[in-house]
């Protein structure tokens, strides 16, 4: 079951402070709201059908999902809450596969691009590449028979190692008139070039960081606990 995100707010805290004087010169107190609440980490399903019984953390922050750094041998609430990379796929926006012939590619958008560089249909192999912005991130010859999933994992990102930053599954190697085909039915990634770390006191907008949660089990993924200030 996919997993719902949800940032709920906690608790109202109203403050007197000192505020503009009256006719008498004495001071006028004035209250300040404070509301507090927490956005929860939760462990999401991966659409593709193959890791079905698979998740993996994310938090919702301002409309944009994000993924604590994590390690694919670690359990979930293991991930680090204060590492955080943006979302960029899981699956496809617009089908639930894609064919590529040998030499095409898929852009997935921030610089992040996946190649065809070989396929080989008699063994049921292909050569695929993982680049950034015209680096070579990683490259991997997948076999079908096997599993079909390639998992890239990247060290220091952020200061963590062996973070799960990029999967693909193939589905499908075949052959269609002249042209050997690779039939994708799961792609997810994350863009970990561009994580960041956040620590208490800092500030989103108006909101700022007051507690940064750990994980403990697989029913606290931990989460961050922001405060805001409305005079």
């Amino acid at each position: 079951m996919i997993g719902i995100i949800a940032c709920i707010t906690a608790i109202f805290i109203y403050t007197d402070v000192s505020g503009p004087t009256d006719a008498k010169g004495e001071l006028t107190p004035t209250k300040t709201e404070t509301s507090e609440f927490t956005c929860s980490v939760v462990g999401t399903n991966y659409e593709c059908s193959s890791w079905s019984n698979k998740q993996y953390p994310i938090i919702e922050l301002f409309e944009e999902k994000y993924v604590p750094l994590f390690s694919n041998h670690e359990e979930i609430w293991n991930a680090h809450t204060d590492k955080i990379a943006k979302l960029i796929l899981d699956l496809f926006p617009e089908s639930k596969s894609c064919i590529l012939t040998s030499g095409e590619s898929i852009d997935c958008s921030e610089g992040y691009i996946l190649k065809i560089k070989r396929i080989d249909v008699n063994n049921q192999k292909v050569w695929l590449e993982l680049t950034n912005d015209g680096e070579l991130i990683d490259d991997n010859i997948i076999s079908v028979t096997d599993d079909g999933t390639w998992n890239v994992e990247v060290d220091d990102v952020q200061g963590v190692d062996d973070v799960l930053v990029f999967k693909v599954h193939v589905s499908k190697i075949s052959q269609s008139g002249t042209d050997s085909t690779v039939q994708f039915d799961g792609l997810w990634l994350i863009d970990y070039v561009n994580a960041k770390t956040i620590k208490p006191s800092d500030r989103f907008g108006n909101l700022k960081i007051k507690e940064i949660i750990s994980g403990e089990d697989e029913s606290n993924l931990g989460g961050l606990v922001f405060e805001q200030e409305d005079t």
